[in-house]
């Protein structure tokens, strides 16, 4: 059987236009045969495994295709998705799909606070009052000492 010409493709061979007699490739060739290519794109799966008693979950992306990332099923965490078990290598969802992919979670604790503190507005606030504060008896032993 010839292979597809076109990437990301399979070929199956039929004899009729409307391709619905497939060719028996076995059958011997007696006089000028036609045929008729009929073209289907090929379809990936791309595996999100999220670890541990999370199902993993999958979806569907025709070749050279881009697949878009699921939402965290742990609450408070983000997710990163990894091309290995080890959560080293990220995959890049820019990245054009040409075969089955299994992709890894590592689950990210979400932060609290500014500044990767989970300390939350209230210590800054009080840091605000207590640098305020400080100001001010700086000012006022600067007009003490100017009399």
């Amino acid at each position: 059987a010839a292979e597809s010409k076109k990437e990301g493709y399979t070929v199956e061979w039929y004899t009729d236009e409307a391709c619905t007699s497939a060719f028996d490739f076995d059958t011997a060739i007696t006089a000028d045969t036609v045929l008729y290519a009929k073209y289907t794109v090929i379809e990936f799966t791309v595996t999100f495994n999220h670890g541990g008693d999370i199902a993993a979950e999958s979806k569907y992306v025709v070749y050279g295709g881009k697949v878009t990332a699921v939402e965290s099923k742990k609450e408070g965490y983000t997710v990163e998705w990894y091309t290995d078990e080890a959560c080293t290598a990220a995959f890049d969802f820019d990245t054009a799909i040409t075969a089955d992919t299994v992709l890894y979670a590592k689950y990210v604790k979400e932060s609290k606070g500014g500044c990767g503190s989970d300390m939350g507005a209230g210590f800054y606030a009080l840091l605000s009052l207590t640098g305020a504060a400080l100001a001010c008896a700086l000012f006022v032993r600067r007009k003490k000492e100017d009399k």
